[in-house]
């Protein structure tokens, strides 16, 4: 699999540099941002780890070259995990069920073998590297996890119906999110079909039954759909909803004053929607 490369948005540039675009790409950065939000979180924790294992490997280097005194090292680490682990247990953040001090051990034995076997002709070398990685561990917060591979199944917004006015389009037609649900399921399907799926760390395989459910045709001609391509009476009905909720927002704002306001109000957004829809 790929790591999917950011859809390039040349929708605003030198020649169309307006208020209106520059509010549509405000927009469509904060969606993306929060689209994001659970791979940034998981990423963090990858580099977390991965400072760790570096950590990890830079003292066990050190104690390999006798930079740190090892009876020291220890006495130092069981007093920093005498803290952590208080009555020999300790819950992680985000943990289900507390971790005993001996199991914990174990893992990191286990996830290290490879350094604590580099370190077995040092007396008390072994044993020290461990528990000195556990407080390090436990310190950061990190527990008993592990790295998370990211996969991500997604469709580029020139494949969707309804990624039109920052995703919002999809709600004019039932048709539309149609179309999107049975792309993304495609998209799904190619993914479980990969091979890179099924290799050692990976979730697979997950023996797809391609037969169990037919995906409907996609109706291509939606792709990419645009604004303006959307029939008139979905648009009609759209500029209508906005206008009926900016004369209740100028109603609570300035009373019956608004009476006077909506006719200006009215022309100025229907002139706006206008734009929006002719350039979107």
């Amino acid at each position: 699999m790929r790591v999917r490369r950011p859809a390039f948005n040349d929708n605003f540039h030198e020649e169309n540099a307006d208020y209106v675009h520059l509010l549509l790409r405000l927009i469509g950065v904060i969606f993306g941002q929060a689209g994001f939000q659970d791979w940034i979180t998981a990423e963090g924790l990858n580099e977390r780890i991965k400072l760790l294992d570096k950590r990890a490997s830079e003292l066990k280097d050190a104690l390999f070259a006798r930079k740190i005194d090892v009876e020291c090292l220890q006495t130092t680490a069981t007093a920093i995990l005498s803290l952590f682990f208080e009555n020999d247990e300790h819950k992680s953040p985000g943990a289900a069920q507390p971790e005993a001090l001996e199991d914990a051990r174990a893992r990191i034995a286990n996830q290290y073998k490879e350094e604590m076997e580099a370190l077995k002709d040092i007396l008390g070398a072994p044993q020290a590297f461990r528990d000195s990685v556990l407080a390090f561990e436990t310190a950061a917060g990190l527990g008993a996890r592990d790295k998370t591979t990211i996969y991500g199944v997604t469709a580029m917004d020139s494949e969707l119906a309804g990624a039109g006015l920052e995703a919002f389009l999809g709600f004019f037609e039932q048709i539309f999110r149609d179309h999107d649900y049975d792309v993304g399921r495609t998209h799904a399907r190619k993914f479980l079909d990969n091979a890179g799926i099924s290799k050692p760390g990976g979730i697979g395989p997950l023996n797809l039954d391609p037969n169990q459910a037919a995906i409907r045709p996609i109706e291509h001609r939606l792709d990419g759909l645009r604004l303006s391509h959307v029939p008139v009476g979905d648009l009609a009905q759209f500029k209508n909803g906005a206008k009926d909720r900016v004369n209740e927002m100028l109603k609570e704002l300035i009373g019956n004053w608004s009476i006077v306001a909506d006719p200006v109000a009215d022309r100025l957004l229907s002139a706006g929607l206008d734009l929006l829809i002719a350039r979107s």
